[in-house]
């Protein structure tokens, strides 16, 4: 967080794929202003699943939207 008169931290993140929107995510949970930059006009559905591990759940839970995931998540045991 920033104190009373210091100029505000900027963040400029390249992607908004999974590393720079948690990136994003990050730095605005810490009071950061954030703008990110994606080189593509389109927003594209792939179709290609994800896998994740316990690492990536960890960091998803300390960012405040494991919860979110975990709902829309197709799982495979």
């Amino acid at each position: 967080m920033q104190s009373p008169g210091q100029k505000p931290r900027i963040a400029e993140i390249a992607g908004v794929g999974l590393a720079g929107l948690a990136t994003a995510t990050a730095f605005a949970h810490q009071g950061w202003q954030v703008r990110v930059h994606e080189r593509s006009k389109d927003l594209r559905e792939i179709g290609a699943g994800i896998y994740l591990f316990e690492n990536t759940l960890n960091a998803l839970e300390e960012l405040g939207v494991y919860d979110k995931v975990r709902n829309r998540a197709s799982l495979r045991r």
